[in-house]
């Protein structure tokens, strides 16, 4: 009962998470492989930066 105030507080959390990683270098990846690679290797090139970008985000937290 005194800790009813932890969800409200995980939900912003959520929402400062999300909004700190659109306007840092979070979505990086994402955007640059599609412009250093042709369409051959794309796919490739976007497993490969999906599976570092969220490697890093499980890391980092």
């Amino acid at each position: 009962d005194s800790y009813n105030w932890m969800s409200y507080m995980s939900i912003i959390a959520i929402f400062a998470f999300v909004a700190f990683f659109e306007i840092g270098p979070g979505p990086i990846p994402w955007f640059i492989v599609a412009e250093l690679f042709s369409q051959g290797p794309r796919p490739s090139a976007f497993a490969v930066a999906g599976f570092s970008n969220w490697t890093a985000n499980f890391i980092v937290g």
